[in-house]
């Protein structure tokens, strides 16, 4: 565990299954929960050339962790990875979401999994087999590609990076960690990660019910704002699928009197720029509140220090 901010847990496996404050430096087991708060971001060096970012809001079990095959689980949220081990011969990460499943070769990759749709991408390089949940069927994606993989509907093909594109800010940061952590890599030796390990668990745990509640509220907020993202960058014959009859009753009716004009009595562009617009209100609105939900709990926690000064 390297760089974090805002809250971040680890879930324990044992001695007792149990969350705890993730700390820097903290070293990871396979069968470990990582999960990030609404305000938690963290990096996880999996190795001197493994790098992965957890975006807010993630959930990911590190299932298996072997330098040449290894098994991470995304439960909800993004990751984000610069995986230049992954070009050794013989080498290979396989991510899964609730709805599929991809094997990656040497690549800069993005997952993001929000209810019952995942998408998975690739940037600069590598290759990234996708496959359906419980499906030997795979797409291939090279770079600058990404795939959405639906629950219970076929696998279709991949296209060009539209709802991870903005992870590639994100991307070309773990560029520059990564140089340095070649670097500077030394490998904690047992006896260390053995006392790293127990300070982890010898703080106070989190209760179970806060850490359950908080994802709870980040995946529902989430799943609301994915799905109306997934209606507005729909193409444009897909919007007109969804306001059926308008445009072919005016066709029709130009075909009974051909000195008719023929209009549209709606514009699918129009609609979905107009669609776009709202919903992107409704999300500026939704953060506005946050902050000044963020700024209140703030004072009210100054208040507090205050009176007990007093």
């Amino acid at each position: 565990m390297m760089d974090m901010k805002g809250d971040v847990y680890i879930l324990t496996q044992s001695p007792e299954r149990a969350y705890f404050q993730a700390r820097p430096n903290t070293p990871l087991v396979s069968g470990d929960i990582i999960q990030t708060g609404a305000d938690g971001t963290c990096d996880i060096a999996l190795s001197a050339d493994n790098l992965l970012h957890l975006e807010k809001g993630t959930r990911i079990q590190l299932a298996r962790l072997d330098h040449k095959d290894s098994l991470i689980s995304i439960s909800f949220g993004s990751v984000i990875g610069k995986l230049d081990g992954l070009l050794q011969p013989n080498s290979s990460m396989e991510f899964r979401t609730p709805t599929g499943w991809g094997s990656i070769r040497g690549a800069e990759m993005a997952v993001q999994t929000v209810g019952q749709h995942s998408q998975f991408a690739v940037f600069r390089e590598g290759q990234f087999a996708v496959h359906l949940e419980n499906s030997e069927k795979e797409v291939l994606l090279t770079p600058n590609t990404e795939i959405t993989v639906h629950h219970n509907r076929p696998l279709g093909p991949s296209y060009p990076l539209t709802f991870l594109k903005h992870d590639q800010t994100g991307m070309k940061r773990l560029r520059e960690i990564l140089k340095t952590v070649k670097n500077e890599w030394q490998t904690i030796q047992k006896p260390e990660r053995k006392i790293l390990r127990q300070q982890l668990i010898s703080q106070p745990p989190i209760p179970n019910i806060v850490a359950d509640r908080q994802m709870q509220k980040i995946m529902k907020q989430e799943t609301e704002n994915f799905q109306k993202l997934l209606l507005y960058m729909q193409p444009p014959e897909k919007m007109e699928q969804r306001n059926p009859g308008s445009n072919l009753q005016a066709k029709e009716l130009q075909k009974t009197n051909p000195t008719q004009p023929l209009q549209q009595s709606e514009n699918p562009l129009s609609m979905r720029q107009q669609e776009k617009t709202e919903i992107r209100n409704q999300i500026q609105e939704q953060n506005v509140q946050k902050q000044n939900t963020a700024v209140k709990e703030q004072n009210h926690q100054k208040l507090i220090k205050e009176k007990g000064k007093r």
